[in-house]
C-alpha cells in the first residue's frame, strides 16, 4: 500500500500539471485566433471604405468626362473572398446613339472584367438591362475565388 501512495502522488501532480497546461495552451490559442479575426475584420472594413471612396470618385470622374451620358445604375461591392472592389454600371448613351453599355470593373486594379453593348436598349428596356446586369454583377460581387482568364 505504501508503494501505491508514493507513486500516485507524483502521478497525480504530473496529470494535474498536464491538464492545467493544456487548458492554458488552449486558452492562448483561442485568444490568438480572436486577435487575428479582429485584425482581419479591421482590414476588411478598411478595404470596404477604400472601395466606397474609389467608387464615389470613379462616378464623379465618369460624369465629368462623359457629360452627355447618364448612368442609371451604378453599384459597387467589396468582395472579401477575391479582395476585389467590383463596380458595375449601366451607361445610357445619347439619344441619337441608342443603346446601353454595361460594364463590370475591378476598381483596385482598374481592370475591365466584363463589358457588353446592348443596341436598342433605350428607355423602355432599362428594367431588362438592369436585371441582366444584376445577374452578371452578382456573379462577381459574391464569387468565392478569383477567376483566371
Amino acid at each position: 500500500m505504501t508503494k501505491f501512495n508514493k507513486l500516485s502522488l507524483p502521478t497525480a501532480v504530473l496529470i494535474a500539471i498536464t491538464v492545467l497546461g493544456g487548458f492554458l495552451f488552449a486558452s492562448e490559442v483561442i485568444k490568438q485566433k480572436s486577435i487575428e479575426k479582429q485584425q482581419e475584420n479591421k482590414l476588411i472594413q478598411e478595404q470596404e471604405e477604400r472601395c466606397r471612396k474609389d467608387a464615389t470618385q470613379q462616378k464623379v470622374n465618369m460624369e465629368v468626362n462623359n457629360p452627355n451620358m447618364s448612368f442609371y445604375s451604378f453599384e459597387y461591392h467589396y468582395n472579401f473572398n477575391t479582395k476585389m472592389c467590383i463596380l458595375a454600371y449601366i451607361e445610357n448613351r445619347s439619344f441619337w446613339d441608342k443603346g446601353n453599355d454595361y460594364a463590370v470593373i475591378d476598381l483596385f486594379t482598374n481592370e475591365e472584367i466584363y463589358k457588353e453593348t446592348i443596341k436598342d436598349g433605350g428607355v423602355f428596356k432599362r428594367g431588362e438591362v438592369k436585371q441582366e446586369l444584376n445577374k452578371i454583377a452578382n456573379l462577381y460581387f459574391y464569387q468565392k475565388e478569383k477567376r483566371v482568364p
